[in-house]
């Protein structure tokens, strides 16, 4: 999450290249991340690439102190768009991936107990198969 978040400071229009799905899963409130990306998700939206807009919003966020701890490590970044994009690619998947075994650990302790659904147990493979296969989302 936190590449993901340095990421998006450093290249705000990258924010576009997620599509609803991705956000979604990226903006969980069962993660640390999820609600600063969230945040951050929409003042990318409204701001674009204009750095200077961002930066006032930001300030004016309930997450102003994480984005100035974060910032702090973006100006410190020569990282170009293009790697850019490989990397948030690679720091959403890596992410999605994480959030995919939490949720299956879940399911797998209600199969356990017997507490599990059809459509639980069902949606257990789907998740177990993806991880394996390395499937996106």
């Amino acid at each position: 999450g936190q590449q993901i978040l340095r990421l998006l400071l450093c290249f705000p229009e990258l924010a576009s290249n997620l599509d609803n799905k991705v956000r979604a899963m990226l903006t969980q409130a069962d993660h640390a991340e999820g609600a600063i990306l969230a945040d951050l998700l929409c003042y990318c939206d409204r701001c674009g690439s204009n750095f200077a807009m961002l930066n006032e919003c930001l300030m004016q966020s309930p997450f102003a102190s994480n984005y100035m701890a974060l910032q702090q490590d973006v100006m410190m970044n020569d990282v170009t768009i293009d790697v850019a994009k490989i990397e948030l690619a690679g720091a959403v998947k890596k992410l999605v991936k994480e959030l995919f075994k939490r949720e299956q650990n879940i399911l797998a302790e209600r199969l356990q107990s017997g507490q599990a659904s059809e459509a639980e147990y069902m949606h257990y493979r789907t998740l177990m198969d993806r991880i394996h296969k390395d499937q996106p989302i």
